[in-house]
């Protein structure tokens, strides 16, 4: 699809492809023991963000930033480190002011339930 759908063509569904792919990478890596797709899954998102920016399309900006939150708690989960969850709480932070300011509700309940798991995770 990434050979189909280019950054230079059609940039927006470019960065839904790789939002497409950091999903499916984050789903295989909180399967498997090792880092490595999760990793992968980081990289795809944050490519997605170089078009998907919060100035131009600032609800699918805020979705990236709670994926990149789920990637983070993923992380978490198989290191323990916290630094992953403290990581995460910002990407969810950026997304709900986003959500906030477009009053969409839906989407605010939903990063308060990933922010509350987030400092339940924490201990």
């Amino acid at each position: 699809a990434l050979k189909e759908r280019t950054r230079d063509r059609v940039p927006l569904d470019w960065a839904m492809t790789q939002m497409n792919l950091g999903t499916a990478l984050q789903t295989l890596g909180a399967r498997e023991s090792g880092t490595v797709r999760l990793e992968q899954a980081i990289a795809a998102y944050t490519k997605a963000l170089k078009e998907r920016t919060r100035d131009r399309v600032p609800l699918d900006w805020a979705m990236t930033q709670g994926n990149l939150a789920g990637v983070e708690v993923a992380f978490f989960d198989q290191t323990h480190d916290q630094s992953h969850l403290d990581r995460a709480a910002v990407y969810m932070r950026a997304a709900r002011e986003v959500f906030v300011d477009a009053q969409a509700s839906h989407y605010i309940d939903i990063a308060d339930r990933q922010l509350a798991q987030i400092d339940a995770r924490r201990g």
